[in-house]
């Protein structure tokens, strides 16, 4: 059987909820408080990697898919009659293909049938009925996980690398232990089976990618350390990083963070080299990578993952089969994770939780969910410190127009969450807030350079026509703009009168199909949306027929329609957004 997912229960920590996995995805994010299971959700995905399903020593349940192989084993082609009667394979065995079944351990019973027609098609009686689920019971207790046969690597919390003695034990610990041997031996070994270039050059260049420009590392060395005269030389090796202008620097006195991503690259790019395997035959389990890494270069790190993981797939592309790609489970606490794999189709996010008495996963498929994730990781505030540069917007549909158009220019290179970040400063709002370095004139504005030095600010004009004045805020924010530098700052104050003017007749069609096919585009100071001021003339009334539209509705419902031709014909809308592009850039060196 294909198996989809998998739950199980009566493991010490997982005692009274059903827990696992919906489904395995090439990302697999595990997050949750200390204590709450993530590392025992590993311990199965262990068990997955090694063990037909009918083998837990845990009850479990598990739902998938009937395909042809798993039938036949059950099914066979060249018996007939008993209880089953007829050919097994082409009266009952051929029949089942693609039916989706669950099946309890518990109660040994299927469950959750797709389609219970087809169970009981050309079912002469109750015996040939149940010898039929007899069978694929046993077809299901037969079934493996998409990860069944792939290679568990584990990579845990607690790790580091140390000098080692000379040892011809090829074996890299789930601590970080046997890492300085295993280089030693690529580096020095004269056997042609340790190729060099997987530590001079590849595992190299990955450094160098991940780093950036926080690195610049110019090689991979080994040395023997040597006592002095009065003592004895231990048989020690140690790994040297070269870094221009500080030498060689010995890798157990640099930081953690090094020596983490050090280990990252070790188990998938030299341990598929000595196991002679491909990188698909592995299952990553890493934990907590974040651990001392700096916000920007985590999400670097999981960007190397994510490549890794799914190639040239692009997100908006089926998930890969796991068969042909590795598989990887990271348990974390960190909020730059969660921002960075929500919402992407080839990840997933299980949140692990405790009651006090039993843990229990929960797949976050909803924003109400996502609340309860964020409030568990402890997140605040402050955590913008943290983004590469934020995006200040009046509202969500602002942030989703902008996104959009950020990525058509990009060509989909630029991600909110990985990139920068997007916040709402809600229009009036925008009177209390202040975008200056001298204190003494900001006065009591709250004053967002604090938050981040990298910033965009879009404003609506708000004007009934082009020499209409610009309200006091936008101009004060305007001017303390000036003083700043351009390369890393912008206040873009939208040409037209507010976002939604950016739109064309022809996208505001896919929102409201009654839109008229001679609607002209709205103007570029026209008021979009109905005012008391002016009660019965705005372009909603005039030319949809609408008396009100939901904002968020009407973003979500355009913009993926949206392309760079229709950007270059509204106003400012292709230059504008072509320079935040470019900050961006500036912001992710």
């Amino acid at each position: 059987m294909i198996v989809e997912g998998i739950k199980f229960k009566g493991h010490p920590c997982f005692k009274q909820h059903w827990s696992g996995f919906d489904a395995f995805l090439p990302i697999n994010l595990i997050i949750g408080k200390n204590n709450s299971g993530k590392s025992h959700l590993l311990q199965f995905v262990n068990q997955l990697s090694s063990e037909p399903i009918g083998k837990s020593k845990y009850p479990y349940r598990t739902y998938g898919i009937l395909d042809e192989d798993s039938l036949k084993d059950v099914f066979h082609q060249h018996l007939s009659g008993g209880q089953l009667g007829g050919n097994h394979w082409q009266s009952h065995g051929c029949l089942l293909i693609d039916l989706r079944v669950g099946y309890d351990s518990i109660s040994n019973e299927l469950e959750d049938l797709e389609d219970s027609g087809r169970l009981e098609q050309g079912s002469r009686n109750s015996q040939t009925l149940e010898a039929r689920v007899e069978r694929i019971q046993e077809a299901v207790k037969n079934g493996v996980s998409p990860i069944f046969g792939k290679r568990f690597r584990h990579l845990l919390a607690d790790r580091d690398i140390r000098p080692e003695p000379t040892s011809n034990t090829m074996l890299l610990n789930s601590d970080g232990s046997g890492a300085t041997n295993i280089v030693r031996r690529f580096l020095n070994s004269s056997n042609p089976r340790f190729q060099r270039d997987l530590i001079r050059k590849d595992m190299l260049e990955a450094l160098n990618d991940i780093f950036g420009e926080d690195g610049n590392f110019l090689e991979i060395s080994i040395q023997h350390l040597d006592g002095n005269d009065k003592e004895k030389a231990e048989d020690l090796w140690e790994i040297y990083l070269s870094q221009e202008h500080k030498g060689l620097v010995a890798l157990s006195q640099s930081g953690s963070s090094l020596k983490t991503i050090f280990l990252v690259l070790l188990n998938l790019l030299v341990i598929p080299g000595i196991d002679s395997q491909d990188k698909s035959k592995y299952v990553f389990a890493f934990e907590e990578l974040e651990n001392n890494l700096h916000p920007s270069l985590l999400r670097r790190l999981l960007g190397y993952l994510e490549d890794f993981a799914t190639g040239t797939t692009a997100d908006d592309e089926e998930p890969p089969s796991l068969s042909l790609r590795p598989a990887f489970f990271l348990t974390t606490h960190s909020n730059v994770a969660l921002d960075y794999f929500a919402g992407r189709k080839h990840a997933q996010i299980i949140h692990v939780s405790h009651d006090g008495k039993s843990g229990k996963t929960q797949t976050i498929a909803q924003s109400a969910r996502q609340l309860d994730v964020i409030r568990d990781l402890g997140c605040r505030a402050s955590d913008l410190l943290q983004a590469n540069g934020i995006i200040w917007v009046e509202g969500p549909s602002d942030r989703v127009y902008l996104n959009r158009w950020i990525e058509l220019l990009s060509n989909g290179e630029l991600e909110e969450g990985r990139h920068y970040q997007c916040m709402f400063y809600g229009g009036g709002l925008l009177a209390n807030l202040g975008f200056g370095f001298d204190e003494t004139e900001i006065g009591e504005l709250i004053n967002l350079l604090k938050i981040n030095p990298n910033v965009v600010v879009v404003s609506d004009s708000d004007k009934s026509s082009k020499h209409a004045r610009l309200k006091e805020r936008v101009r004060r924010i305007r001017d303390e703009f000036k003083e700043l530098d351009s390369a890393y700052s912008l206040h873009w104050i939208l040409e037209a009168r507010e976002i939604e003017n950016y739109l064309t007749a022809d996208l505001i069609r896919h929102a409201e199909p009654k839109t008229s096919a001679s609607a002209k585009d709205p103007e570029q100071f026209e008021s979009f949306f109905p005012k008391k001021s002016t009660p019965t003339g705005s372009y909603l009334e005039k030319v949809i027929k609408r008396k009100s539209f939901d904002k968020m509705e009407l973003a979500l419902s355009t913009t993926p329609h949206m392309d760079t031709g229709f950007m270059a014909t509204r106003f400012d809308l292709e230059k504008r957004v072509s320079k935040i592009v470019e900050l961006i850039g500036n912001w992710n060196p």
